[in-house]
């Protein structure tokens, strides 16, 4: 029993490094490979250099990183971090397994796509001459068993161009009425004149979900995968986020009162959204 040595009982953690100390249950020595060794006193994760072997206590020496470290080097640990939690939740839930590498591709996706949101304007900005902006926003009220969905399309100048709202019945999350709001979007304009449109909503769930190019296993998978195969259908339709600000009108057009399971179709703005659109005109 003692030539097979010792090792901690691991309890919360706290005291124990884990670089340093014989904590693994099934490996020879019980020790991190090379955390003991002078030869080998740092490693290399996702392209950054660490010297794991003076940290004395992990959750400190991350909360220094995090609270002092360079913006490239937070944005790489996070990544990390991301992927660790990733790997965990399909392990978990889907009793899938990610290599290091496939869980670090995704990781990198995701925080590219968070990157380029964290940029979203809060205030309506028109699209360029010649294309157009569909906003679109999805509203549930607590205790009713139906969602609401609002659309706009606008022009280069701001001008309205198209409108439609819908309720549809449904006991749903936000999450779910705010992706099924997009697919709305996307199989209306299947059946519009074929133009370049840029769909925005204010769900950044929803968006970074179609964007990611990977398997999306909660509730509303199904229906990322059918606004995913719209979207390579509608090859001049984007789809991208913005902040709430930036789409009251669609929110506005949510709220107009609509028959169960029917659609209104405007040609002109209603009375309630016009006020937002006319002050944009006016900028």
């Amino acid at each position: 029993m003692l030539k097979k040595g010792f090792r901690w009982v691991l309890g919360d953690g706290t005291q124990i490094n884990a670089f340093r100390d014989p904590w693994l249950r099934s490996k020879e020595g019980f020790c991190v490979e090379n955390a003991s060794s002078n030869n080998h006193r740092s490693e290399t994760y996702l392209g950054y250099q660490l010297d794991m072997s003076v940290v004395e206590h992990a959750p400190t020496w991350l909360l220094q990183k995090l609270s002092s470290g360079g913006s490239e080097e937070i944005i790489t640990i996070a990544t990390g971090l991301l992927g660790i939690w990733n790997s965990r939740n399909m392990r978990m839930w889907d009793n899938k397994v990610l290599t290091p590498a496939l869980a670090m591709e995704w990781s990198k996706k995701q925080v590219i796509v968070s990157t380029v949101n964290q940029a979203a304007v809060r205030t309506w900005i028109a699209p360029q001459e010649g294309e157009f902006k569909l906003n679109v926003d999805a509203s549930i009220t607590e205790g009713l068993s139906f969602f609401t969905v609002g659309m706009v399309i606008r022009n280069h100048a701001g001008q309205f161009v198209q409108g439609r709202n819908a309720k549809i019945a449904g006991d749903i999350s936000v999450l779910e009425a705010e992706a099924l709001g997009v697919l709305e979007v996307l199989s209306w304009l299947r059946t519009l004149p074929d133009m370049k449109v840029h769909v925005e909503s204010d769900s950044l769930t929803v968006v970074n979900a179609i964007l990611a190019d990977m398997e999306y296993q909660v509730e509303v998978g199904h229906v990322i995968e059918a606004c995913r195969s719209l979207l390579v259908e509608l090859d001049n339709v984007s789809v991208r986020f913005v902040r709430r600000q930036a789409n009251k009108v669609a929110h506005l057009m949510a709220c107009i009162p609509c028959s169960l399971n029917c659609h209104n179709m405007f040609l002109s703005p209603p009375r309630s959204v016009l006020e937002s659109i006319v002050s944009f005109l006016m900028l």
